[in-house]
């Protein structure tokens, strides 16, 4: 999760989504990296994801929920 907030600021989004979640998942090692890979999913492709999406409001693709005080949604 601390990923996903790092890129969703790095991005200049307002709200964690889907696209950070999965980009932070793709980079960790523990996981999400063999995984992606196993599935044919490279960073390049992420990459094109992530540059292809709106970038409207700047809201993380819209519709994604800001990240409590507390830790919860």
């Amino acid at each position: 999760m601390n990923r996903s907030m790092e890129l969703q600021a790095k991005w200049g989004d307002q709200f964690v989504s889907i696209e950070h979640l999965v980009a932070a998942m793709a980079e960790d090692g523990r996981f999400g990296e063999s995984l992606f890979k196993a599935e044919g999913l490279t960073k390049d492709k992420l990459d094109a994801v992530r540059r292809r999406r709106g970038r409207g409001g700047r809201d993380g693709g819209g519709g994604g929920r800001r990240l409590g005080a507390g830790g919860g949604w």
